[in-house]
This record gives structure tokens, sequence and C-alpha cells, in this order.
């Protein structure tokens, strides 16, 4: 697959609502509200999400393998609603730009209702697939134009799920074990497993010349190595380890392709767009 210029990726990830699945995000702050009795719970749920969004809406983070860096991830959270329910969205790209491969995801969970997932799309280096999850039933087209038809748990985490603290508990020694969909294997059998988070405890992280306080979580699945992740108070992936890689959050990074995803798009010239009637400087 050509690779993309980061800068580009960086404002879709920002500025794609329009393309939500599986019906367009409306921004939830100009949607009223449709009654008070929605309940503690969904409204406690709702509000993590919300924090995280706007904590987090948008991260940069280096990818290492030893000492050196292979790639950069990025990652942005946004906050909406399809079918006057709250919904989060999440992006993730990964480029690893010596090998020129990328990797886009969109993801749409629904916020008040433990973040069950709506739907997800996403581009490959081997093609690009769609699905759209409903009650325990998991419909669309896979990369390689494999059709998707099968029956999934309702309840479900995955890989890029797992990259935002909003499934655990902030707990020395809390446990919990959670259904994983391995997006990418489906629809093999085994695309379904169980995993297990595990915390580990606080830890802190200097990162830049700043600090972070961090919670560190295991996350275990039978039959490979485990990988680890360190989330701040309000579900923020700070850093994430496996065997193969370091994935480390960079401040630095991020505001800067914060301020450039913030830019005006370019006007069909490819400049920043002119006034109506003016040629030449006129």
């Amino acid at each position: 697959m050509k690779q993309l210029l980061l800068p580009a990726l960086l404002v879709l990830a920002c500025g794609s609502r329009a393309a939500a699945l599986p019906a367009r995000v409306q921004d939830p702050e100009a949607t009223p509200a449709t009654g008070s009795d929605q309940g503690e719970a969904r409204a406690e749920v709702t509000d993590l999400a919300r924090n995280l969004t706007k904590t987090w809406g948008i991260a940069v983070y280096s990818i290492k393998k030893g000492k050196r860096e292979t790639g950069v991830y990025v990652q942005s959270n946004s906050m909406g609603v399809i079918e006057e329910a709250d919904v989060i969205q999440f992006m993730d790209l990964i480029s690893f730009p010596q090998m020129q491969q990328e990797m886009q995801f969109q993801t749409i969970c629904n916020a008040a209702d433990g973040y069950s997932l709506r739907g997800v799309k996403g581009k490959l280096a081997m093609g690009q697939l769609q699905i759209e999850f409903t009650d325990g039933h998991a419909k669309g087209m896979h990369v390689g134009q494999t059709p998707i038809d099968m029956e999934v748990p309702v309840d479900f985490v995955t890989d890029f799920a797992l990259l935002r603290g909003l499934w655990v508990t902030y707990e020395p020694d809390w446990e919990k074990e959670f259904t994983y969909l391995d997006i990418e294997s489906m629809p093999k059998a085994d695309c379904v497993k169980t995993g297990t988070m595990r915390c580990l405890g606080e830890e802190t992280l200097e990162i830049e010349g700043a600090k972070y306080e961090t919670w560190k979580f295991r996350w275990s699945i039978p039959d490979e190595a485990p990988s680890f992740l360190w989330y701040g108070k309000e579900g923020q992936l700070i850093q994430r380890s496996n065997r193969k890689e370091l994935w480390t959050f960079s401040a630095s990074r991020t505001e800067k392709q914060t301020a450039i995803a913030a830019q005006p798009p370019a006007g069909p010239d490819g400049g920043k767009g002119r006034g109506k009637g003016k040629k030449d400087g006129k």
C-alpha cells in the first residue's frame, strides 16, 4: 500500500465524524437529552468516555524495537450520537515508514452500554474491511473481499479498544476475564478468545523529562506472550509494551500534530484558500 503522510492521517483522525459507522455521528453537545431516566450507571460510563475525549482527544506515540524507532502510532477519541445513543469513536493509525506500511482503523462503540461495539472499518496493506455488529451478529466485508456473516459475543474487547483504559478498574491485584475478538482473524473460528487483564499497581513513568502517574496492567491471552499497558487516571494510554515493541506517548509530537490537525483544509489550488474574486494577490 502506498505510504501516506502522517499529518494527512492526523487530519483524518480528527475530522472524519461524517464517515463514522454505521451512520453519521452527530456532535453530542448539539443533541438534546432524551430524558432523565437513563440512570446513574449510564451517566457514569458516558462520563468516563467523555472525559477521555476531552483529555486525550489526540495522542502520538513512538514505536521502538530495542533502541531503534520503527514506527508511529496515533490515536484519537471523540464523542458523538447515533440514533439518540451516545457513542465514542476511536481512530487508530499505525505507520511504519521504512517498510512503507500503514494500518488505519475506525471503531464506533456504545458509550453508555459497556462500550459494546457497533462497527469497525479499516485499511490494511492487504485491503479494506467494514463490519457492523448488532445483537451478537457481525456482518460486512473483510480484506480480500471475504464476506463476514457470523455470530459473535455481545460483549467483547479488541486490540484497539484496550489501548484505552475504559474497561479496567484502578485497584491493585484487580483481575477480570474478557472475551476478546481478533478482528484481523475474522471469520476464522478461533478469532474469539478469552483474555485476562490484571492490575499490577501504580507506577511513575518519566518520558521526555515529564513524569506520569500511571497504573500498570498485564493483558494475557492463552498461548501468546503477555503485553503490558500503562494508563493514566482518565484512561489515557501512556505506554504499551510486548516482547517485540515499546509504544511510548510523546507530548512534543502530540502538540505539533494537534496544531497541524487544527489548521484549515487546503484550498483547491493546494494552498490555504483564497477570497473570491482575488487572483495572484490582487
